[in-house]
């Protein structure tokens, strides 16, 4: 961002707030320019017409209004916008209906035994209208839940390795050797208690340090164990989304083209997946438009909200739409979307009786 930008950020009077509230707020909700005259007549408005102009100039001249046309009102630039959001914006609260809606979508959804990261991905979408992305913990920070050996045959077993947050991966292998059901299932029950809670990648090290020291007939399983853990730290993308269908409805982006970029980058996930690493230590983050560094945003806005497990964050929760969207809104949806998943992967402990 330029430095005039920024300087102007500082520069601020309350009547100069005001007036770029105003104009980003009618831009937001009609799309249409602004002029003196309309900002003036608005009830509580104690400027004249000339005192308002003269605001808008102001605005104009740090960058951060344009006039579409000679004789039109003003519209706010990106800076306009960014600095709005920055520091005027007061996200609305959460109305007390639409977060028991959430939670007991949320709520419901999960007790299907579904995967929270998806279920959290379709209820925001549902109740915001916009495109929703959860995005999974990659490679070795993933947290291990759960271990279960499932015999098939005597020397065939299905391994199945539960993930925060709920996430399932699932992978068949034969032994050199049979090992008793009973046999499988301490195991499993050994590596979860010794295991569970742990990043994939501090179970790998362990395990990986600890294998010689296991008893001879657990070996053959615990070695091909440590080598699917190898396979599922390797970082990959990871992502749920829900909703970009309903990005078809708004009348904002450029064309189809622009659309199709949009979908592509749905399809191919990296550049989202660095997208959201920027923003994992962040308590909440609006990416506007190319400034996100993915082309294929240009046009659109990008609300961010990490969730995180026992302190460390694990992903990011984000609502996607066209740059000209309801933020006040959309921000306590996201929040409460990634507050609701947080709840989710930190039980509280059940009060003593």
């Amino acid at each position: 961002m330029s430095t005039a930008t920024d300087n102007t950020r500082c520069e601020l009077d309350l009547r100069t707030s005001l007036i770029l509230k105003l104009v980003v707020e009618r831009y937001l909700v009609a799309g249409t320019p602004v002029g003196s005259k309309t900002l003036a007549e608005l009830p509580g408005m104690n400027m004249s017409s000339a005192t308002v102009r003269n605001q808008l100039a102001a605005l104009e001249r740090a960058g951060l209004l344009y006039a579409p046309h000679t004789s039109a009102g003003r519209l706010p630039t990106a800076d306009g916008l960014r600095v709005f959001l920055d520091r005027i914006l007061v996200p609305a609260p959460l109305g007390e209906n639409t977060e028991l809606a959430l939670r007991r979508q949320l709520g419901g959804e999960l007790r299907r035994g579904r995967e929270p990261g998806r279920v959290a991905a379709e209820v925001l979408a549902e109740l915001s209208g916009l495109a929703a992305i959860v995005s999974l913990p990659q490679g070795g920070r993933r947290q291990l839940r759960q271990i279960e050996f499932i015999a098939l045959q005597p020397r065939r077993v299905l391994a199945v390795l539960v993930f925060e947050p709920g996430e399932v991966e699932n992978r068949l292998f034969e032994l050199p050797a049979p090992i008793s059901r009973e046999r499988l299932q301490q195991v499993a029950r050994q590596l979860t208690e010794r295991y569970g809670g742990l990043s994939l990648r501090a179970v790998h090290g362990r395990l990986s340090a600890e294998l010689a020291d296991s008893r001879p007939e657990a070996q053959p399983l615990l070695g091909t164990l440590n080598q699917v853990l190898a396979e599922l730290e390797r970082p990959e993308p990871r992502l749920r989304i829900a909703g970009d269908r309903q990005l078809l409805v708004h009348d904002d982006f450029a064309g189809v083209e622009q659309i199709r970029d949009l979908f592509r980058s749905f399809e191919q996930k990296r550049q989202w997946l660095q997208l959201f690493e920027g923003c994992l230590d962040c308590d909440w983050r609006i990416l506007l438009g190319e400034d996100s560094g993915v082309a294929a945003l240009a046009g659109c806005g990008v609300i961010t909200v990490p969730y995180r497990s026992e302190g460390q964050p694990q992903g990011v929760v984000a609502a996607v739409g066209p740059m000209r969207m309801n933020y006040a809104q959309a921000i306590p949806l996201v929040r409460a979307a990634a507050q609701a998943l947080e709840e989710h992967l930190n039980p509280r402990e059940p009060s003593p009786i």
